[in-house]
């Protein structure tokens, strides 16, 4: 028996949790029935499993009672109105109204069917049902809807889990909470609409009259269907909302136009939010095992059944069907072979505000001398970037982050196929080549849609200054590529954050060298942003580079920890001060004070800050990410990493954070998919390992996970992180002989070198020291490690919990007051 009789939600409201006397509930007498056990409840109800018990005959009914202590006039009145709305509806596709009554305290209650079913999504999957068989299953909950409206009832929170499919394939609509009478002959349905229809409704499935508290009709329900329709059909909700707060679900309700449902149901995973339907409920999750179904899908969506639900989801409720009935007729059309009713969808045409996407590649150098000093191998890569930094402050445009174009750096790459892997529009693609003293620069714009060029063209600049050419450069592909560009746009476009050409050469030596990220080629960026700040003390950007550097080397342990802290929190506020409108000084400063100072109010809001000046900024989002997920809101962390990902869907990074976020809110079989999809993607990448093998030991297979941690240590020798996890791996696996060993080595390298007490701790940890593992952490916490922005979620800290140390430690890391 899954949840039955969901109740409604206020989303901008704590839920009560079940008081003392809804437990007590349980063995007591409500009319002839005697309650078994609680089987639901919500905002102001709960509902009870219960039996018939004076001997008459057996019957099993779900009877709803007021929640303790919420028994006041305005929840007596909605709850009495839902009883009379019940007892109006006679259908098989509505839950049943059996009987009513008062309970000896005063309070109503309403015994309705029991029913034996999962929830719709959930019910959908388990059968395996086909696109046909979930459309039948719709017209009958059409039906009931339809019913309801005739007479005068609107329902006004359909949801998923407000409908329950029967063992038989009956769907049931529960929950009448804040229906709306238009009957006043029925009953008095006097409570404001503000209250109802904006406070307690489910904001996701809420049509745009509702989130604007604009006058609620039968077309109300008719849009919240075709919410249902489409995330029935797709497993992914009609829109990309940036968080889940109930204002920016409700911006995008009414501003953003839906996908077609034909592109949807290719995107990877379930967007469904899991706060309103299982883990286990996300739709179309059969079909993900099943080779080239996505396309199948694709095809089966497109054209009727397209039109059919956008035609539902119109902002203009009169543009919507004009009935229940009607979208039911529509359904049974397509199922028939009939020409459907719904007209084409045309997607509204592009404006000035539409995104375009672009991926600038790095320049190819083809024949530089050796007698410039700007005639080295990071000037294709370095330019690339600077462009890259330039076009990333034009909101209408995202632009994918040098992480992602890095390995498209070989002479032989093919432009189109780089576009096409990177998802992008368009594709800047060039060369240079020194003639004399001046260098001859070859550009060209592919549109990857049409497969052709979209402009060309070909000029020479002064070889000795790269700060002109990449002045020249952008403001050329900006001519053609943002016509439409408003007067600020042009001119936040065109601002460059140094005059002084050898400034901007070392500080695109500085990005080359931090783009690759090895031990190796961090200190040659340090030095790099070094010379670009002392050559020009007021460049921001070099400011920000810096600050990174020292951001990271903390984080990985190169340096520790007081050491980089001030260092990048520094840097960062200095760059703020040089320009305030750089989005990317605002994340790195908020990277520094997650880290150093553990204050996450101020750390969301700088991120905040910098993706309101450059939204389409990947490393912002991963970087909120952290934070999100570190602080336990687990799916607005992972949609976050999700929006990183579209935004520099090749980048190992960031996969690398998606998986570690999975495992960190101990979904570890989605971790462990996105850590092989990381070692099939690169072999030799470190980190793909180690986070396949860390959450395969959390489901036990410890064996496997052993292989994974030791090929992790084999790529990263003498790295701490993974020796650490060996030691749980080797524990895991019986060979706690050696797992002291790699402990004791570690200990041997912190008597020569730097190693981080945090890790140090874990591998006590893993040996079951508890005593140890909480010294080394008192000391990584005096030290303000990074790594303790997971003191709270990290599962395999939790043999500690209970600990009155741990306690008293994890309440300092989350105050950080009491560390001053």
């Amino acid at each position: 028996m899954s949840k039955s009789l969901p109740e409604e939600i206020d989303p901008n409201q704590t839920q009560p949790s079940a008081g003392a006397d809804d437990e007590s509930m349980v063995g007591r007498h409500v009319g002839p029935y005697r309650i078994e056990r609680e089987i639901g409840h919500g905002g102001m109800g709960t509902v009870f499993e219960a039996r018939r018990a004076d001997g008459e005959f057996q019957h099993r009914v779900a009877i709803k009672l007021i929640r303790s202590g919420l028994d006041h006039d305005f929840v007596l009145k909605r709850f009495r109105n839902e009883r009379q709305i019940l007892a109006a509806l006679d259908h098989p596709n509505i839950g049943r109204l059996l009987a009513g009554g008062t309970t000896e305290s005063g309070n109503p209650y309403f015994v309705m069917e029991y029913i034996e079913g999962q929830p719709l999504y959930q019910y959908a999957d388990a059968h395996q049902l086909s696109i046909n068989d979930r459309l039948r299953l719709f017209t009958q909950i059409c039906d009931a809807v339809h019913y309801a409206h005739r007479k005068l009832v609107i329902h006004r929170d359909l949801k998923p889990t407000n409908i329950l499919v029967s063992a038989t394939g009956m769907p049931k609509l529960l929950d009448f909470g804040i229906a709306k009478l238009l009957d006043p002959e029925l009953v008095s349905d006097t409570t404001p609409q503000t209250t109802l229809g904006v406070r307690l409704m489910t904001v996701e499935y809420a049509s745009p009259e509702q989130v604007q508290a604009f006058p609620i009709t039968l077309l109300s329900d008719v849009y919240s269907l075709g919410v249902l329709l489409y995330e029935l059909l797709t497993g992914q909700s009609p829109y990309r909302f940036r968080n889940r707060m109930p204002h920016e679900v409700a911006r995008a309700i009414i501003e953003d136009e839906p996908e077609l449902p034909s592109i949807a149901v290719t995107r990877p995973g379930s967007s469904i939010p899991l706060a309103f339907v299982d883990r286990e409920a996300s739709t179309l999750s059969h079909f993900e095992t099943q080779p080239n179904v996505a396309v199948s899908l694709r095809q089966e969506l497109a054209g009727n059944l397209d039109n059919i639900i956008l035609k539902t989801l119109h902002k203009e409720p009169s543009q919507r069907y004009e009935s229940v009935a009607a979208l039911r007729d529509d359904i049974l059309r397509h199922l028939n072979g009939w020409t459907v009713l719904a007209p084409a969808y045309l997607p509204a045409p592009k404006t000035d505000s539409d995104i375009k996407s672009i991926a600038i590649l790095p320049l190819k150098i083809l024949n530089l001398g050796s007698t410039s000093n700007t005639a080295e191998s990071f000037l294709g890569v370095g330019l690339a970037d600077a462009m890259i930094t330039r076009f990333s402050g034009v909101r209408s445009l995202a632009v994918r982050p040098t992480s992602a174009i890095i390995p498209y750096g070989e002479t032989h790459t093919d432009p189109l196929r780089a576009g096409r892997e990177l998802g992008v529009d368009y594709v800047l693609d060039g060369r240079i080549k020194t003639v004399g003293g001046r260098v001859r620069v070859s550009l060209q714009l592919l549109d990857i849609r049409q497969g052709a060029n979209a402009w060309a063209n070909q000029f020479d600049e002064q070889f000795t200054d790269a700060l002109d050419l990449e002045d020249s450069i952008s403001a050329k592909v900006a001519e053609s590529l943002l016509p439409q560009l408003t007067d600020t746009g042009r001119r936040k476009f065109r601002k460059r954050g140094t005059d002084n050409p050898r400034a901007f050469e070392a500080y695109l030596r500085g990005r080359f060298f931090w783009n690759k990220f090895t031990p190796g080629s961090l200190p040659q960026a340090l030095a790099s942003f070094e010379e670009a700040i002392k050559l020009d003390p007021n460049y921001a950007l070099a400011h920000v580079g810096l600050a990174d550097f020292y951001n990271w080397a903390g984080i990985y342990g190169i340096l520790p920890a007081p050491v980089t802290h001030p260092q990048a929190k520094a840097a960062a506020q200095r760059a703020i001060e040089l320009d305030d409108s750089l989005g990317e000084a605002y994340a790195t400063l908020g990277l520094s004070i997650e880290s150093a100072d553990w204050n996450w109010e101020e750390t969301e809001a700088l991120y905040q800050r910098s993706l309101e000046l450059n939204p389409n900024y990947s490393l912002a989002h991963e970087w909120y990410s952290s934070l999100l997920v570190g602080t336990g809101r687990f799916e607005e962390g992972l949609r976050e990493i999700k929006r990183a990902e579209e935004l520099d869907p090749l980048s190992l990074r960031g996969m690398t954070l998606t998986a570690w976020s999975f495992y960190q809110a101990r979904r570890f079989q989605e971790s462990i998919t996105k850590a092989q999809q990381l070692v099939d993607l690169d072999r030799n990448y470190p980190q793909g390992h180690l986070q396949l093998g860390n959450a395969l030991l959390e489901v036990g297979e410890a064996e496997k996970g052993l292989t994974a941690i030791r090929e992790s240590v084999r790529l990263m020798p003498g790295a701490a992180l993974p020796m650490s996890l060996l030691c749980f791996a080797l524990v895991a696996a019986g060979r706690r002989e050696e797992a002291e060993a790699m402990r004791d080595e570690m200990l041997s390298a912190a008597t020569k070198t730097y190693v981080k007490t945090y890790f140090l701790g874990m591998a006590h940890l893993a040996l079951g020291n508890h005593d140890e593992a909480l010294t080394c952490l008192v000391a990584a916490t005096a030290e303000r490690d990074p790594w303790l922005v997971w003191f709270g979620t990290e599962p395999k800290i939790d043999p500690l919990r209970k600990n009155p140390r741990f306690t008293e430690l994890f309440r300092e890391t989350r105050n950080p007051l009491a560390l001053k």
